[in-house]
């Protein structure tokens, strides 16, 4: 292998694949990172079993050939060069890869490519969307994902494909976050457990179609791709999670209710992180915590209300959390009562996002 390339483009894609890199595998070679000619490109690669990246850039070929070497030391190297062009150059008597960027000479052991996984690449049979609405749809419903891994099935992120609609959906037993959007094209249907960890990572990519697989799905963007293993297994049946009626509706202000809730945070942090909403049918809604150590604090803030009054203790975490991906100026919450969960939606009718927070108990 010899082949030349720009600095800017090595360093971006090495710092694309190396999100992939296994640190603690008894594995070396995950260790590593894939560098190998590909059609008069360079093609980078990482994995750790679970998740595999690829990126090409642009490399003028004059040998082909392929090694890997370690990711880490390589990837801290090239970004410390200068935005100049980059020799690389195989010896394989050694298995060894030498490096020249101007005056900077290096030489990296490495292990044979042939001992690296193979990383699919996506076919021509894919399922488009729109990479902001993606990377918007994995933020929304990713804060909902459990990040415990005593529940396997909870940690995943729930993709049904309904023809030319997608949900994702995400639920850890406190809260549940589902959103559903609008294809380009139509799907065969069917639904995915993919984890939390790789939908986050694909959405990095600026993901612009899906390879959905037996046992695999490949995200993939213009010049890269993620591959990831699913999780087995049945997730639970969100929509019966989610009220249908509800006896109190309230439209108020998002970024208004944001700090307010930020506010009584402070006093929160100390009390299992619980506050208290008291929705008012007059209008108001009376935001408030309490902490023995430290005091208590209360916000009023305007709203429009329609339905009963209703006292809810709820996790602060949740709501902030919530109120920071809402798409929109005004949130609407609907709630049945102090022991049920409540519902939180954007107010534009057009974006299908529901979030469902679990009310919390204290004793009496």
């Amino acid at each position: 292998m010899k082949l030349s390339c720009l600095q800017e483009n090595l360093a971006q894609g090495l710092n694309t694949v190396k999100r992939a890199v296994a640190h603690r595998s008894t594995l070396p070679v995950l260790s590593n990172v894939l560098l190998a000619t590909d059609n008069g490109r360079l093609r980078l690669a990482a994995t750790n079993l679970e998740i595999g990246i690829n990126c090409w850039i642009e490399a003028q070929v004059e040998e082909e050939g392929a090694m890997t070497v370690p990711a880490v030391a390589f990837a801290d190297l090239v970004n410390m060069l200068p935005p100049e062009q980059i020799d690389l150059e195989l010896v394989e008597q050694t298995e060894t890869l030498k490096l020249q960027c101007q005056k900077t000479k290096s030489s990296f052991k490495g292990i044979s490519a042939t001992e690296f996984p193979n990383i699919p690449i996506a076919g021509n049979d894919i399922v488009t969307i729109d990479a902001d609405l993606f990377r918007e749809m994995v933020g929304q419903v990713s804060i909902a994902a459990a990040k415990d891994e005593s529940r396997p099935i909870l940690t995943g992120i729930l993709m049904r494909f309904e023809q030319d609609k997608l949900t994702m959906a995400a639920a850890d037993g406190f809260r549940l976050s589902a959103r559903s959007v609008k294809l380009e094209g139509n799907s065969e249907g069917g639904s995915l457990l993919v984890p939390h960890v790789a939908l986050e990572e694909a959405a990095k990519l600026k993901v612009m179609g899906m390879d959905l697989r037996n046992n695999q799905v490949i995200f993939q963007s213009d010049n890269s791709n993620l591959v990831s293993q699913l999780i087995e297994g049945n997730f639970p049946d969100y929509e019966q999670i989610i009220p249908k009626e509800f006896k109190t509706r309230i439209t108020l202000d998002t970024q208004v209710f944001l700090s307010a809730c930020k506010k009584a945070e402070v006093f929160a942090k100390e009390a299992a992180n619980l506050i208290t909403l008291e929705i008012i049918p007059e209008g108001n809604i009376i935001i408030s915590a309490q902490s023995a150590e430290l005091g208590d604090s209360q916000d009023i803030i305007e709203a429009t209300v329609m339905g009963e009054p209703i006292i809810i203790n709820l996790n602060v975490n949740y709501l902030v959390e919530t109120l920071q991906i809402m798409p929109t100026e005004n949130t609407i919450l609907k709630m049945n009562g102090p022991a049920e969960p409540i519902l939180l939606q954007p107010d534009d009718l057009e974006i299908d996002l529901r979030i469902v927070i679990m009310p919390m108990y204290t004793r009496q």
